[in-house]
Order: structure tokens, then sequence, then C-alpha cells
């Protein structure tokens, strides 16, 4: 029912089902992962009224891991490209739940914040698990909107506020020595 590309490798179908609604791919050598494209294969379509979060679980040995939502597939929108990159390490999410995280949706371009090269010099290899959660449509939606309204809530700093005042300031070198 699905596979994945991992840019510049063979394209995965080896799927392994972990329940009725839920299946995962395990991605070895997960540090040179950047992109990873999802789809549905085409042999079945979803039911009506359901899609699939598509999730990714980045191993974290200082703590839990945890699952990132990277957006959905649906009978309308069977494929998407993730972006994997930024500095951050994953924040805590909940696995395979409608509050994981989701950073953003552009034209079916994901760029999550996390970024697989954290601890790169660490020796042993890393597997990554991308997990994919069949969902009715509804669920779906409220997970990605519940994201978006977290990542913007969470892109308001204390810092952002100074430059606006800045901006409504005649002593724009003040305010530049107050960031410093």
């Amino acid at each position: 029912m699905f596979g994945c590309i991992v840019a510049g490798r063979l394209v995965q179908t080896n799927m392994q089902q972990v329940d009725a609604t839920k299946y995962i791919f395990e991605l070895p050598d997960a540090r040179s992962i950047n992109h990873i494209v999802v789809f549905m294969t085409g042999t079945q379509p979803f039911p009506d009224g359901f899609g699939a979060t598509v999730y990714f679980l980045w191993p974290n040995p200082d703590s839990t891991p945890t699952w990132q939502l990277l957006g959905l597939l649906s009978n309308e929108k069977p494929s998407a490209v993730f972006k994997l990159g930024g500095v951050r390490r994953p924040a805590s999410s909940t696995a395979f739940s409608s509050t994981a995280s989701l950073i953003s949706d552009e034209g079916g371009m994901m760029d999550a914040d996390f970024d697989p090269a954290v601890n790169a010099d660490a020796s042993p290899p890393i597997t990554a698990t991308l997990g994919i959660s069949v969902e009715p449509l509804a669920v779906c939606q409220q997970a990605l909107d519940a994201k978006k309204a977290a990542a913007s809530a969470a892109s308001t700093t204390p810092a952002g506020a100074l430059v606006l005042a800045g901006r409504n300031s005649n002593d724009v070198p003040n305010m530049a020595l107050k960031l410093l």
C-alpha cells in the first residue's frame, strides 16, 4: 500500500505492519538522510474519508525517542516529499498521535525541525523509522492544524518583539545594542 524513497537510495516497499492501521519503514544509515518521499503504491486506495499521517522517529540516546509528524497522504494527495533539516533535535510528541510535530506544508514539501546530522561523529550507525498511521481525514487534518498553530506560536520570541519595537523607534542603534 505504501512505499518510500530516501534521496539517493532505492525504493523501499518493505514496510512492516505493526497493527491494523499502523506501518513502519526502517531507515538505515539515518545520518545521511536529507529528503524522504512517501507514496501510496496504487494497489489499494484509502477507504472514503480516510488518509494517513506520516511520522519520523529519530532515535535520541539521551531521552525517550519521539515521533515527529511530517504530514499526510490521502487519495487526493497520494505522495509527499519531506525535507529533513534544521538545527534542533525532535521536540516531544506522542507516537502516532494527532499531537506530533509538523513544521510547514508548502506545495508538498515539509521542512521538519530536526537535523539528522546532529551527532554525526558518533560511531555506531543509526536507524531511523518512518511511521504511517491510517486515520479518518478529520483526525489527520486536526493533527496538521494543531501543529501549524504550535509552530506559529513557537516562532514568536521576545527578541522578535524587540525588533518590532525597534522598527517603531527612531533609536535603532540603541535597540541593536539591547539585542546584543
